[in-house]
């Protein structure tokens, strides 16, 4: 039979007896069970909660799964890094959007400003409930639960590694998929979107300054994600051919050489009116690059590997516009541009600002589902691999839109493909009958 660890009752620390209650402290001093060594867990407010202590301390003994108080010590942000470092991620997106939700979103709700500085063994079941209480009134389903479905994950890791002994996170009502929003489904999430006319894209267009108009109008015209359209290079466009080709994406600012899945590596096609107006980009973004690197002789011009669209340099614009401020050494980030001349353009074009910049390329899209079945339209596995989607029912999905139904239409359209003909009425007018 193997030999169990000793706990003593709790006491108060020497000198508190004396003290006003609000001011003492009570320890407790056991054996560690792996080296029978005297310990001592100390700093409780109260006797009730270095007893429960004590009584937790025996019950993880006799199972065997005892956890060093002095491991939880950890912060959870630098639990967050361990574990980061641990995981493989077959994608970057994947390990930066983790990165950001665990270590550098700064929000007051964000988990780095809610749990960070905190010892990953003070993270208590509580303390997860009132961050998820908070987090859901301001967030989407979808980032809520994701934002969660991390942090436990860390926690999970906390207990692999013997930091904590159990996770707050599956304690309680969380551990029921209830305790989180439920996303709406695709349909209604989609329906309820803003859906942009040709007439108001245009006008967002002509309202973006140079060179970001025909940024916005190669994205409303290809149904490019934004991360695709800032990766593209020079080398990517065919004038000859009138396509552009996604081959890599630019995800929080750093270049990766898959975009989102393999379906997205694609080739798009131009109209006539976005090509003539890409060739005309094309020409003088090349001249402003030769005269930018010229002027730069530190840096090497990187030939048709030049980005196709191009960041702003940092300091003050002292005056000069966006077009004379023009980085050629790195590709566009679309934070920098969203932040600065998305929303201005919106209202300038009396568009309404809750429309983002992604909604671009849902315009695009639903355009060519909405076309299905006429004459000279695309097909459906054009518009599915034109957007990148990895199905159809994506497509179908995410772009179809149930507007004002029109029975009088969907009755023309079931009686031109019904089984039975149309029944003969045996009733005579009224006129008729008078005669």
């Amino acid at each position: 039979m193997s030999k169990q660890p000793r706990v003593w009752e709790p006491k108060l620390y020497p000198g508190h007896k004396d003290k006003h209650s609000r001011d003492q402290r009570w320890r407790v001093q056991y054996e560690d069970p792996t080296t029978f060594l005297r310990r001592t867990k100390g700093g409780f407010k109260r006797k009730a909660d270095a007893s429960a202590w004590r009584e937790d301390f025996l019950a993880q003994t006799r199972q065997n799964n005892w956890t060093d108080p002095a491991q939880g010590a950890v912060t959870f942000h630098k639990l967050a890094e361990e574990w980061l470092a641990s995981r493989h991620f077959p994608k970057q997106r994947t390990a930066n959007d983790l990165r950001q939700m665990l270590l550098t979103a700064t929000r007051p709700d964000s988990l780095p400003e809610t749990f960070g500085r905190v010892p990953v063994g003070d993270v208590t079941y509580q303390a997860v409930r009132n961050w998820l209480k908070t987090y859901k009134a301001t967030k989407s389903a979808t980032t809520v639960r994701n934002n969660f479905y991390a942090l436990r994950t860390v926690l999970d890791y906390a207990v692999d590694t013997r930091r904590i002994s159990e996770n707050p996170a599956r304690q309680g009502d969380l551990r029921k998929r209830k305790a989180l929003p439920s996303p709406k489904r695709v349909s209604d999430a989609q329906d309820d979107r803003y859906h942009l006319t040709a007439q108001q894209v245009g006008a967002i267009a002509q309202s973006l300054p140079q060179p970001y108009d025909t940024y916005a109008l190669l994205v409303a015209s290809t149904g490019m994600r934004p991360g695709e359209a800032c990766g593209l290079r020079v080398r990517d466009v065919d004038l000859d051919q009138g396509t552009v080709s996604v081959r890599q994406v630019i995800s929080q600012g750093r270049r990766e050489d898959s975009p989102k899945n393999d379906h997205s590596i694609r080739t798009v096609t131009l109209d006539d009116a976005v090509l003539a107006a890409l060739r005309t980009y094309l020409r003088d973004h090349l001249t402003r690059a030769l005269a930018w690197f010229t002027a730069h002789p530190d840096q090497s011009h990187p030939g048709d590997a030049l980005p196709l669209f191009v960041g702003v340099g940092v300091g003050r614009a002292n005056g000069k516009s966006d077009l004379d401020r023009l980085d050629y050494k790195k590709p566009l980030q679309h934070g920098v541009f969203y932040g600065k001349h998305w929303r201005r353009a919106c209202a300038q074009a009396n568009v309404p600002t809750s429309v983002t910049f992604y909604d671009l390329r849902h315009f695009h899209i639903s355009r060519q589902v909405a076309l299905l079945g006429q004459e000279g339209a695309l097909t459906l596995a054009e518009i599915q691999q034109r957007a990148g989607h990895a199905s159809k029912v994506m497509t179908l999905d995410r772009y179809t839109h149930a507007q004002k139904q029109d029975h009088a239409a969907q009755r023309r359209a079931l009686n031109a493909s019904a089984i039975l003909p149309p029944p003969v009425s045996n009733v005579l007018a009224l006129d008729r009958m008078a005669r």
